[in-house]
């Protein structure tokens, strides 16, 4: 019995770290119409987890080597709570958003939308992850394409580390190399020498300020012998 116990206790920590695994992904934003046209707005690829909720009469597949790697179930929601006299009632909207999370492949050639086992829709995915142009552009991140993009190009996608450059989708605070050119910014604004001119004028102030002091104590000195 106790030994069932710690098997079916192991059995539950690994199932619930593979849920949480870390991982290549890609969130995909499709735009849907109520007609079933559907365009592709972005694709981000970073590292992340899987949480998905496979249901829906839709189905987005992933292939690669003309073998289907990957399949999500889904739905476009159109529908949306709109506020009237009458109270509250469901309108709906002529556009769906839709995001789906889909594990990273390289060999990935196409994602096919299918309507109830009917295909709707073929996008191609290939040159739109990478084309080894030596820019980093279109949907390219530097996971997906680390020859046109490197750790600190602006990809959408932000990476915190100590790589020789400060990249612009992450905060300030959270990049070392932002820090490190922010301190040294401020470090050499304290090094730069005292201005000639301003060495001189505080001189002069001094020396003014002091023939100020001596003619006052002269004049009181003064004043003090006539009054006597």
């Amino acid at each position: 019995m106790k030994k069932t116990f710690i098997a079916f206790v192991l059995a539950l920590i690994v199932i619930s770290s593979s849920s949480i695994a870390i991982s290549e992904i890609m969130l995909v934003t499709l735009l849907f119409s109520s007609t079933d046209d559907i365009e592709l707005l972005s694709i981000k690829t970073y590292l992340g987890n899987l949480n998905n909720e496979s249901y829906g009469d839709y189905k987005a597949i992933l292939t690669a080597n003309g073998k289907e790697v990957y399949a999500i179930n889904f739905d476009p929601s159109f529908d949306f709570k709109a506020y009237r006299e009458e109270g509250i009632v469901i309108d709906k909207f002529s556009t769906a958003r839709v995001n789906l999370l889909i594990p990273y492949i390289e060999q990935a050639t196409y994602l096919d939308i299918y309507y109830k086992d009917k295909i709707i829709k073929v996008f191609t995915l290939k040159d739109l992850l990478c084309n080894f142009d030596n820019i980093c552009s279109n949907y390219e991140t530097h996971f997906s394409c680390p020859d046109d993009c490197n750790t600190f190009s602006q990809d959408k996608v932000c990476i915190s580390a100590l790589d020789g450059g400060c990249d612009p989708d992450c905060p300030i605070s959270s990049d070392p190399d932002c820090k490190t050119k922010s301190e040294k910014s401020i470090e050499e604004q304290d090094k730069k020498p005292i201005p000639l001119w301003l060495i001189i004028t505080i001189i002069f102030a001094i020396i003014f300020a002091i023939l100020l002091f001596f003619e006052w104590k002269r004049k009181q000195h003064e004043m003090e012998l006539l009054q006597r």
